[in-house]
């Protein structure tokens, strides 16, 4: 398992006193971010684009100038830290043709570097392209590229589309993800207990055991001001545990 912890900059100060267990940092990139901040970083960093709470959306067209804005910072980022990877959301619409509008600006930007994370479908009132296993599968295939599996947000799509949580994720980890964003969720939201330590929301976690142990892991939990060491090692032991029992099975 390979395990990264994903903040913003505001709180890298905080998370570089526990970084030494973590093998780097995912870092998201706001618009107005100076990219100067990260260039004597003594950490591996990777890179998160900005995303629709600070404005992004391919999808629209009217976004354009603060789309290219953002993906340009991201890629400005990346290159500076030698990113392995740059996550991007897809955008969204009610107009199911706006999807046209995504793949064209992908067409024009897209990176090797980049992995498009799947959202979740049904929620915060915004219809996210790409964010089904088929969809997805597309998606990679015209971009000849890996993707983000967000597991949390599998599980809302799951339930708000009234699907098993398990076979949907069992479908994106056939697909082969390149990176996962994972963290705390109750395994019947819709929306509620998101992003949290795995201790903070009792829940059945046994799907961890459906994904693949030798793959990227990225903490996606609470504000790293409000946690603590101690928080991340729990999150850490918990992760292992699954991984372990795995191959003890298998062996």
């Amino acid at each position: 398992m390979h395990l990264g912890l994903k903040t913003y900059p505001s709180d890298l100060n905080k998370a570089s006193s526990f970084v030494d267990l973590f093998e780097f940092i995912e870092l998201l990139i706001p618009p107005d971010f100076d990219t100067k901040e990260i260039l004597d970083c003594s950490f591996q960093l990777n890179i998160h684009a900005a995303h629709e709470k600070f404005g992004f959306n391919p999808a629209d067209p009217k976004q354009k100038e603060l789309n290219e804005l953002i993906i340009k910072k991201a890629l400005e980022a990346a290159d500076i830290v030698d990113a392995n990877y740059i996550v991007v959301h897809p955008g969204y619409s009610e107009k199911v043709e706006f999807e046209k509008n995504s793949l064209d600006f992908f067409d024009d930007f897209f990176d090797a570097r980049m992995l498009i994370e799947n959202c979740p479908v049904g929620a915060w009132q915004k219809n996210f392209f790409f964010s089904t296993p088929c969809d997805m599968k597309s998606f990679i295939s015209r971009y000849n590229t890996s993707f983000l599996f967000d597991v949390g947000h599998a599980i809302l799509s799951a339930n708000n589309l009234k699907k098993g949580v398990f076979d949907l994720i069992e479908e994106f980890s056939k697909l082969d993800p390149k990176v996962h964003h994972i963290y705390g969720t109750e395994i019947n939201s819709t929306l509620t207990e998101h992003h949290k330590h795995f201790h903070q929301v009792e829940s059945d976690y046994s799907y961890i055991s459906l994904l693949n142990p030798n793959s990227v892991f990225t903490l996606e939990t609470d504000w790293v001001l409000r946690s603590t060491r101690e928080d991340y090692v729990k999150n850490i032991d918990f992760l292992k545990s699954f991984f372990e029992k795995k191959e003890n099975i298998k062996n």
